[in-house]
């Protein structure tokens, strides 16, 4: 009798305890806030390619070095520095034929990238014309950034912030609620991408770069606050 009154007693405590936890969880109003600035593009990060495809390698592999040569030549004419722009190692590729079981070579496919970042961008499309007729005959990637982009982000982090505030405000007001503090704030990666205008096209070198439109940068965070 007496062990049953003591598992009896034990069970009891532990509801207890679960009960007291269960009921030291706070109340909670969770919200979403968003928000989205714009900046306009002043940089561009451009890379560049060119391949030359030979039966002789070192006629293959003469024409890329000039093309390379020729587009570092323009960067310093445009006023580009020596830091923004990076050349890739040389790739050379044997491409073999199937006449004699692949034995021998056909042609060589030797190649090579350049990496440009140009800071001012109403040279974009002289910049570019002037490359092309280098004899680069690859543009593998345009990139248009911003150097305001990391201030921008710290912007839209606070609109994003005040409007969940203003959301949990509302709704609190609307239910009779008055909000504590905050409970917990995720915010998820904010999103830049660049919203070009009608017909505009990124990887052109042809047209106005000024029709590109603008960077647009957002934020979410997602905000719990006790309630009182």
């Amino acid at each position: 009798m007496k062990k049953t009154i003591q598992i009896l007693l034990m069970v009891l405590l532990v509801a207890t305890v679960a009960f007291a936890q269960e009921a030291k969880q706070p109340r909670l109003i969770t919200v979403t806030g968003t928000s989205e600035v714009s900046v306009t593009p002043d940089v561009v990060v451009i890379d560049l390619g060119v391949e030359s495809r030979q039966t002789n390698l070192e006629l293959a592999k003469s024409r890329v070095d000039n093309v390379v040569r020729s587009v570092i030549h323009q960067a310093r004419e445009f006023g580009i520095e020596n830091k923004d722009v990076q050349v890739s190692q040389l790739s050379i590729q044997p491409s073999y034929g199937k006449e004699d079981s692949g034995k021998t070579v056909s042609y060589y496919e030797v190649s090579n990238s350049i990496t440009v970042r140009l800071n001012d961008l109403k040279h974009y499309d002289d910049f570019m014309t002037a490359v092309i007729k280098a004899g680069v005959n690859q543009v593998n990637a345009t990139s248009f950034q911003s150097t305001q982009a990391f201030k921008k982000k710290a912007e839209a982090q606070q609109m994003a912030i005040a409007a969940a505030r203003e959301k949990a405000d509302a709704i609190a007001s609307q239910l009779g609620l008055k909000l504590g503090r905050v409970n917990s704030v995720t915010e998820q990666s904010a999103g830049i991408f660049l919203v070009t205008k009608a017909g505009a096209n990124t990887r052109s070198y042809e047209g106005d770069s000024t029709a590109l439109g603008s960077i647009s940068i957002s934020s979410s965070v997602f905000i719990s606050f006790e309630i009182e």
